[in-house]
């Protein structure tokens, strides 16, 4: 009787705080949020009709810890990172996803991240972000100098995204929260083409959203600002995409239906979106960011908001120990590889696809994003990837 006392007490706990979550949740998180030839000169844009994917990843860590407030630690051993991340590319082309935003500048600390990843036989695709310095938040024009200025410097850098998540408002994390974002993003482009070297690319991303009627919004934005300009400077648009992560169906269909959510999703970019703003189907689309944490539930109708999924996951599995929404490192592993799928079988030339992010933050949640954990030791999802990457063509 006292077993069974204590197991009714510790359900009624778990039962209170995830309904606290759930209305926590909702109220401060809903809303929106070919082969190439043998020279790497043509890529992305090379003549042959089939594209042969390439892969990257963000090193470093997440975790939802940051939006509680708690700062994020890892393993962050230099030597151990660039091991890692050498097993990974296994000498073929390997792109690491860094950031920079306007507000802090290029760095002599980020040069020197750059020039390590670069002497270690990797790729950079730098995202050059739109969070002004204090008193010029809609100053689009500083934005450009920005850009122009940081694209002349950094010679390289292989890819430039410029801005992040112009399309998204409701998180300083955004580009979107800023005033006049999709102009910025525009301004950007036209400054950073203006400067780069033939080798280089310029784009931006799009975070994915099942908002319609905003996004026909944001893309139309593009097309009134840029016009043909900026269909001409751009050499890449990217995706971010985390299917069953931020938003869920609200059924519970576990892994099934997450290769066909990002096929749908990236027909809609390529076919919906894009041709708002002037896109046509010759330019490759990058996934610049996706992933499928271990243990964030993939489909609750409760917790619809779902940033605290993870949160609510571990009290359970700590006064339970179930792990109540049913992710696992396995589970992961095989979401990567449907992701993959999905996106060849979108056939709309997705021709990168980068990992968020490398490492497991040492954090209470578990919620763990990366392809390691917090020691750098391999979960299955890194021998998935690794396979992938070693798939990749040479040129």
């Amino acid at each position: 009787m006292k077993s069974l006392s204590n197991l009714k007490l510790q359900s009624i706990k778990v039962t209170c705080i995830v309904i606290l979550l759930s209305f926590t949740c909702i109220t401060a998180c809903s809303g929106p949020s070919s082969k190439p030839s043998s020279t790497s000169d043509c890529w992305p844009n090379c003549s042959n009709s089939e594209a042969t994917m390439r892969f990257g990843v963000i090193p470093g860590a997440f975790s939802m810890e940051r939006y509680f407030g708690i700062k994020i630690t890892s393993n962050s051993n230099n030597k151990l990172e660039l091991a890692v991340l050498r097993q990974l590319a296994g000498g073929r082309p390997f792109y690491i996803h860094m950031y920079a935003a306007w507000k802090s500048g290029i760095n002599s600390q980020l040069i020197d991240q750059i020039n390590e990843y670069k002497n270690a036989g990797l790729l950079i695709n730098l995202a050059l972000r739109y969070i002004p310095p204090a008193g010029h938040n809609g100053d689009v024009v500083g934005y450009a100098n920005w850009i122009k200025s940081s694209v002349t410097k950094l010679k390289q850098v292989s890819i430039f995204q410029i801005t992040n998540e112009a399309n998204v408002g409701t998180t300083t994390d955004s580009d979107g929260y800023y005033k006049n974002a999709p102009l910025a993003l525009v301004k950007g482009i036209e400054a950073a083409a203006t400067v780069k070297t033939k080798n280089q690319i310029i784009g931006f991303n799009w975070s994915n959203s099942p908002y319609d009627s905003q996004s026909a919004q944001f893309w139309s934005q593009l097309k009134t600002f840029g016009n043909k300009q900026l269909i001409k400077d751009t050499g890449f648009v990217g995706i971010d995409l985390y299917p069953q992560t931020y938003f869920p169906q609200l059924t519970n269909t576990g892994l099934k239906s997450l290769e066909s959510e990002v096929t749908s999703s990236l027909k809609a970019l390529r076919y919906k979106f894009m041709p708002l703003a002037g896109f046509t189907n010759k330019i490759p689309i990058f996934i610049q960011e996706t992933s499928w944490p271990d243990y964030i539930p993939p489909n609750t109708s409760l917790l619809a908001a779902n940033k605290l999924y993870s949160f609510a996951n571990n009290i359970v599995q700590k006064i339970l120990n179930v792990n109540a929404f049913n992710r696992s490192q396995t589970a992961q592993a095989k979401a990567l590889s449907l992701i993959v799928k999905g996106a060849e079988q979108s056939h709309v030339n997705v021709e990168l696809i980068q990992w968020f992010d490398l490492q497991d933050a040492n954090n209470l949640l578990g919620d763990g994003w990366g392809l390691v954990n917090d020691n750098f030791n391999p979960k299955p999802s890194f021998y998935v990837f690794k396979s992938l990457v070693k798939n990749t063509p040479n040129g």
